[in-house]
């Protein structure tokens, strides 16, 4: 979400725009404060809340991670 909106504020800048520096900085403040509100209250209410995402037996990777390892029958 945060780099997209700072992308389209530069626009602005570069049509050299009456005010352009001031609409930069205020989409800029905007984006930053949406993720970092963002990514501290979301685990705050997930735990508040009691949600816990747990994946299915059919959603797990099936990928090998070790290529050392030798050739095992997945579980």
């Amino acid at each position: 979400m945060g780099a997209v909106p700072i992308i389209f504020a530069t626009f602005p800048l570069v049509a050299r725009i009456e005010k352009a520096d001031m609409i930069f900085h205020l989409v800029f403040f905007i984006a930053f404060t949406f993720v970092v509100t963002q990514e501290t209250a979301i685990p705050l209410l997930t735990r508040v809340l009691k949600i816990e995402a747990s994946l299915s037996k059919s959603a797990k990777s099936r990928l090998r991670l070790d290529p050392w390892e030798t050739d095992k029958p997945m579980s």
